[in-house]
Parts: C-alpha cells; structure tokens; sequence
C-alpha cells in the first residue's frame, strides 16, 4: 500500500509540472482503479466487521438478562476468537464467573479486558471495568484493593461531570464509595453518600444509610442536632418507593458487618423499619 501510494504522488506531480495539452487523464489509470477499488474492499470490510462484532455483543448481553448463561458464555468467546482484541466481551466473561464464584476465570478474564481497555466503543465501558474491579477485590477479601479501584472510579468519573454521562456516573461511584466505607467509618462515608443523592444515584438507600448512621450516632450522644438530623434523614428515606434489587443489595452490603456486629444490624433494621421517635 505504501508503495502504491508513493506510486500515485509521483504521477500527480509529473502531471503538475507537465505541459497543460500533454497532461494524461489518471482517473481512468489501472493503477487508480486498482487503489480505489482497494480502499472500497477495506471500507466495506471495516463496515461488514462492525455490524457482526456488534450483532453478536447485543445477542451475548441478551442471554445474560434472559439468564441464559451458558449459551452466553458460548456467545462471548466466540467473540473473543474472532475479536481476539475486542475487550467487552472478556469483561462480560469476568462477570459471569464473579457470579458462579469461579474469581480464578474470573481474573483471567478481567486480566485480558484491562489489557486492550484503549479499545473500548466509549467510556462506559470503562466505568464498568473499574467497577467489575473493586467488585472483584469485595469478592475475595482484598479490601485495600477495592478501595483503590472504587477511588479510581470516583476520580474517572469526577473528570466527566461536565456531561450527563459524567454525572450520572459519578453519583454511582460516589455511592458506592460511601457504601465501602460506611461498613467501618459511618462518617468517611456521609459526603459519598450526599454526593451520590446530588447526582440523582440511588437517593432512596442512600438516605437509609444516612439514617442508620445518624441514629446510631444519636444513640451514643443523645443530642438534639443528631436527633434531628436522623429525622430528616429517616423522612427523604420514606419519600422514595423502594428500588428495584435494593434487598439484595443490602444483604451484600451488610454481610461483613453483621458478623462483626449483629446488635448493630439488629439495630439498623429497627431504625429503618420502624418509626423511632
């Protein structure tokens, strides 16, 4: 090709330089033809790649929400043999096996879409890797780790709150920041909280865990600011219907604590469950 090229910038400056009535007609050259019909072939292949590399995503993330998780399995390293540098569909992979508690696989493949992350069709995805990450360390105990990617998320996502993107983004790692440290440090984890309730993430547990935190801060003070704030708190929580999925969410969350403490959990449900004061 380079030769080709170099080939056709040779004849386009004999023709500058040569007389007006002697200039040859190159767009019918058999060397033109050759290069255009090239290039066509290139484009069309390009396209022809796009639409089965896309057809076959879109049928993989289809059978993982059918929960046909076997045959997208099947899909997705399909995708990467014929995509070998595609990285969505190893990150798919590394969630399926997170789920099936196989982390080893689940490594490998996170492994491979960090190496080509440059690749990903936008920054979503992106998002999503990281994300995969810190649930990939919360999975196996390394919670050094999960900070680090969960903080890593924050700042990523800090970059694009210039876009909608970018905030509704940034409202989930910020939540999720603050549901990390809620588990040890109830007050780390209160501006992670708020932020995530300013960028519209989650604002109902959001407030469940600023209520919890403010009652049992108020249960050791007994001061009528703390009090107050628990009441505020504990109203926004019941202003929102429940969310989709929050259940499961909170038994992840809580799992660690309640071992550590179950008169804490005990007393978080009762906090929310009930009507207090």
């Amino acid at each position: 090709m380079k030769r080709a090229f170099y080939f056709l910038i040779l004849i386009l400056l004999q023709n500058a330089f040569s007389a007006p009535e002697n200039k040859p007609n190159t767009s019918s050259s058999p060397e033109n033809k050759k290069m255009e019909q090239s290039a066509s072939s290139e484009e069309d292949y390009s396209q022809k790649t796009d639409v089965s590399y896309h057809a076959l995503l879109s049928k993989g993330e289809r059978l993982m929400q059918n929960g046909q998780i076997e045959e997208a399995i099947l899909t997705f390293l399909r995708i990467t043999k014929e995509y070998p540098e595609k990285p969505e569909s190893f990150l798919e992979l590394s969630i399926i096996y997170m789920k099936k508690g196989i982390n080893n696989v689940s490594r490998y493949y996170l492994d491979l879409a960090f190496k080509y992350q440059n690749n990903f069709e936008g920054d979503e995805k992106k998002i999503d890797l990281y994300t995969q990450e810190a649930f990939f360390h919360q999975s196996t105990h390394d919670f050094e780790k999960e900070e680090f990617f969960l903080k890593e998320l924050f700042s990523l996502t800090e970059k694009k709150l210039s876009s909608t993107f970018g905030k509704k983004n940034h409202g989930k790692a910020s939540f999720l920041l603050g549901v990390f440290y809620f588990k040890d440090d109830m007050q780390k984890a209160k501006p992670y909280l708020l932020e995530s309730i300013q960028y519209q993430y989650r604002p109902k547990l959001s407030y469940m865990f600023l209520a919890a935190s403010s009652r049992e801060k108020y249960s050791q003070t007994h001061a009528k600011e703390d009090r107050d704030e628990f009441l505020f708190y504990y109203r926004k929580y019941n202003s929102f219907e429940f969310e989709k999925d929050s259940y499961v969410l909170l038994n992840r969350t809580f799992y660690d604590q309640r071992e550590k403490n179950d008169a804490f959990y005990d007393s978080m449900q009762d906090t929310l469950l009930n009507e207090m004061f």
